[in-house]
């Protein structure tokens, strides 16, 4: 589409996002050859046909972008000629507008940046070159746009009349005799809430005992938090919160410590709300367990009392319980994430107790298969390993694959079309998928593979298993998963150094590292020249990121391999 089509399509954009707004009008067009806008915003605080109803204009520039970015942000940094920025001071300001259009699709959106004269004058001291850069957000909706415009208008009126000197100062000053204040506006003020400004941007003035501005600042507004030089306390006198802070609300303060509780100063309440991460949450029930148990705790010297609630201490001493077990399951199986529990679901939960039941105690369990499974299941944001077996009665007994020496446990047969493989190591015959376990324990197969003594049909699973640990490296993107794929392409590389197959695997980790050495290309030039095999060729020159050889070798593969040679991880590169 011509830039001027982009332009046009822009335009007609904000102009169905003003007309949803009941008293605006817009007054825009698309063939607007103006210096520095291209059109105004009436606002009316009533019927937009009665002149007595009339409020304010705004003065808008609207550009019209594409982009390929696949998913649009709810912020955007465009490059604005600095002669536009110097216009605008002179009309005391102008809202920039931007409708930002996907190529491949109808999706857009709308972002906004107030050029009011204070962010005008700073953006104008911080750049010195003919483009300046602004930051805009997205327009949600057109209520927001109209909350927008009508700020835009106070602020406006607030600023033109203000003194340039007073917009060199860096930081917010309030002298004795001063005040600082914000304005804004809000369709009703009888339901407004102050605790929705939290997070909003707003410009503050500084303004002397006869109302006039004396400084300006512009800044975001937050809660009024204080931290508090004080500590929980259990009833042995052990430190269990330091993180204590003291926390304006809109109905009244709050004393907090940790995620899970809170003084209410206004109510007299002392509220609990378990919530976090395992660690967290064990650490919360914890501290309820001997909170109960005391009928006390302490805030630095000073007692706080709890009343006996057999029920409650019962209620959160199973549910502490509860979290141990898992806690217990983690360790005992390496498992180091620890788990917000806040996304997760009684489901979720009883899912991961079924499948501790079952590795831990040994409990047969009953899975839609005919033939036992190597991989692992995943709940919600954990991966854990199994091998499911089945036995003589069609059911399937449970284990981890790792921290259990279970790798000289079983016995196995691989078979293809070429060859027929025996092994007794259960660390050659594992699946990606068991490799983006959060139970991997990576140092014991390393410990296994150091002393061991393989066969020729060993050396080639373990290359196989080089392939799936790569596709599981560039799913998890875990550093350790490379590094034990590189080594064990080094082991491969000390039994047959020529073998081309483990020199391609090798470099292709590396490249996955950074940049492949000179040494390194050499090689796989080498390789890529003396060797005959198109598939060997075509691995080398995607290393080497031939793009023109890589696509005559593509037409040259017959389409059977070319498929195979995609689900290799090496594929990536194509």
């Amino acid at each position: 589409m011509s830039k001027t089509k982009i332009e046009q399509k822009a335009i007609t954009k904000v102009r169905e996002l003003v007309d949803d707004i009941e008293f605006f009008k817009p007054l825009l067009n698309e063939n607007d050859k103006g210096i520095s806008w291209d059109g105004t915003i009436e606002m009316y605080h009533g019927n937009i046909d009665k002149k007595s109803n009339y409020d304010y204009t705004i003065d808008v520039q609207i550009k019209g972008r594409t982009t390929p970015t696949k998913k649009l942000g709810n912020k955007h940094r465009f490059s604005l000629d600095k002669i536009d920025l110097e216009n605008y001071l002179k009309k005391d300001g102008t809202i920039l507008l931007l409708c930002l259009f996907q190529e491949d699709n109808p999706d857009y959106k709308i972002y906004y940046a107030n050029l009011l004269p204070y962010n005008i004058r700073m953006l104008l001291k911080q750049y010195s070159s003919s483009k300046i850069k602004i930051d805009m957000r997205e327009i949600t909706s057109s209520s927001h746009f109209e909350n927008i415009c009508r700020n835009f208008k106070i602020d406006k009126e607030m600023q033109k009349g203000i003194k340039e000197n007073i917009f060199n100062e860096d930081n917010l000053i309030s002298d004795d005799g001063k005040v600082a204040k914000f304005y804004l506006w809000e369709k009703d003020f009888k339901n407004f809430n102050p605790q929705s400004l939290v997070g909003t941007w707003k410009y503050i003035y500084t303004l002397d005992k006869n109302g006039y501005a004396t400084n300006i600042s512009y800044a975001e507004l937050t809660n009024l938090v204080e931290n508090l030089n004080v500590k929980i306390y259990d009833k042995d006198k052990e430190i269990v919160y330091d993180d204590i802070k003291l926390e304006t609300f809109i109905n009244g303060q709050k004393i907090l410590f940790g995620k899970a509780f809170n003084f209410d100063l206004t109510e007299k309440n002392f509220n609990i709300k378990i919530c976090g991460t395992l660690y967290e949450r064990i650490k919360q029930l914890r501290f309820i367990s001997k909170m109960f148990k005391n009928g006390m705790f302490l805030i630095n010297e000073e007692e706080f009392k709890i009343d006996s609630n057999k029920k409650e201490e019962k209620r959160f001493n199973e549910l502490l319980d509860k979290y141990i077990k898992i806690d217990n399951f983690f360790q005992k199986h390496n498992i180091s994430k620890d788990i917000n529990l806040d996304k997760w679901e009684d489901a979720d939960l009883n899912k991961l107790f079924f499948w501790i039941n079952a590795i831990d105690n040994k409990k047969a369990v009953s899975l839609k298969s005919d033939i036992s499974r190597v991989g692992s299941l995943k709940i919600k944001d954990i991966r854990i390993s199994i091998f499911a077996r089945i036995n003589g009665n069609k059911m399937f007994e449970v284990e981890s694959l790792w921290n259990n020496n279970i790798c000289n446990k079983y016995f196995f047969k691989y078979k293809s079309n070429l060859e027929e493989i025996e092994t007794n190591n259960f660390y050659l015959v594992l699946n990606s998928e068991a490799y983006q376990s959060d139970d991997i324990n990576i140092l014991e197969m390393r410990n296994i593979f150091d002393d061991a003594e393989l066969t020729d049909g060993e050396y080639n699973l373990m290359n196989m298993q080089v392939l799936e640990i790569l596709k599981a490296y560039d799913i998890t993107k875990k550093n350790d998963l490379l590094q034990y794929a590189k080594y064990l392409t080094e082991h491969l590389l000390k039994y047959d150094s020529e073998n081309p197959i483990y020199y391609i695997n090798y470099s292709q980790i590396l490249k996955r590292e950074s940049a492949l050495a000179d040494e390194i290309i050499a090689k796989l030039i080498d390789i890529r020249d003396k060797n005959e095999r198109l598939e060997i060729k075509l691995g080398c020159n995607l290393l080497l990121d031939n793009k023109t050889e890589v696509n005559i070798l593509k037409k040259k593969i017959d389409s059977q391999t070319l498929e195979v040679f995609k689900s290799y991880p090496i594929s990536i590169y194509l």
